[in-house]
């Protein structure tokens, strides 16, 4: 997620140095103020997402912002997202119009794709500590409602005759299209009245209420959220842009730096927060407890 939002060779390059940095002071255990000891202890983590910012920074095409430095370094005369999705013969400006629009789907996806991963996980859990009623009554259902709504996404986006917009449509009117046997309205219902019926027995009609629309809700919101690396990588976008904006050697040898400045220290930490909160909150609240076996980090 953070490679994605802050997709940019040069600040990706910056920002590796100074993690390999971090690391060294972490492995040589040099004394420094508690304030900083978390990120120290978090050096694996910054490289790795060093590591990933370079990486998209590489298929977006982007080196301090800038196409053209990146085409001076590379050699290469477009941006190499541009192939991968098949917009090659198009117009630039066609071209990241399109991009913009696809990345929008692809946090999407995204975000779908994470959250099942999460409720796979809870299921494996609850299996795990045989924990069958709530196996059944939680996660479950859940990923029955979740992958049907997915499903229906993927369905309506990657046929030629619909947009996904319709897929409202179609839901509030009930209308059957073509390529499904039934409205999607009623796939839609068949997993919530199901997930409602069995907490209904389990914990009784107040808790199944509360736990049915609180996990129908968090369906959609959750899944929203992650539109939030389409606005940071925005955010990221127009910073950059706005350093290289001036006219004149004197003004971008002092717009750059600035600007530079700015995504290397309050983006960055803004960036890295919002990548913590949507594993933290959108994907570790399904499955995570706490509890249990001692956590053993991945160590480099």
């Amino acid at each position: 997620f953070f490679g994605i939002m802050f997709g940019d060779v040069g600040h990706g390059l910056m920002f590796l140095i100074a993690s390999l940095y971090i690391l060294y002071i972490k492995k040589k255990q040099i004394s420094i103020p508690d304030i900083f000891k978390p990120i120290v202890q978090g050096a694996d983590i910054l490289i790795i997402c060093a590591v990933f910012s370079i990486f998209f920074g590489f298929l977006y095409g982007e080196f301090l912002g800038s196409n053209e430095w990146f085409r001076m370094l590379t050699h290469i005369d477009e941006k190499p997202i541009y192939s991968i999705l098949g917009f090659s013969n198009l117009e630039e400006e066609v071209a990241e119009h399109r991009w913009f629009i696809t990345l929008t789907k692809l946090c999407i996806y995204i975000g779908m794709f994470h959250i099942i991963f999460g409720l796979i996980l809870d299921i494996i859990n609850k299996i795990t500590e045989r924990e069958y009623k709530h196996m059944l009554s939680g996660p479950a259902l859940w990923l029955w409602f979740y992958g049907t709504l997915t499903t229906l996404f993927i369905l309506y986006d990657f046929n030629s005759s619909t947009r996904v917009s319709q897929l409202l449509s179609d839901v509030f009117s009930a209308r059957n299209p073509p390529f499904l046997p039934v409205s999607p309205l009623y796939l839609l219902i068949a997993p919530a009245i199901a997930m409602f019926a069995i907490r209904t027995f389990i914990e009784g009609f107040t808790e199944a209420l509360g736990e049915t629309l609180e996990h129908l809700i968090a369906s959609i919101s959750n899944t929203i959220s992650y539109l939030r690396i389409f606005a940071f990588h925005l955010v990221h976008w127009a910073i950059s842009q706005i350093g290289l904006m001036g006219k004149g050697s004197i003004y971008l040898f002092l717009s750059l730096p600035l600007a530079t400045f700015l995504i290397m220290t309050l983006e960055l930490l803004a960036t890295f927060m919002q990548a913590l909160r949507l594993h933290w909150v959108e994907w570790f609240l399904k499955f995570y407890r706490g509890e249990g076996y001692t956590f053993k980090p991945f160590q480099l």
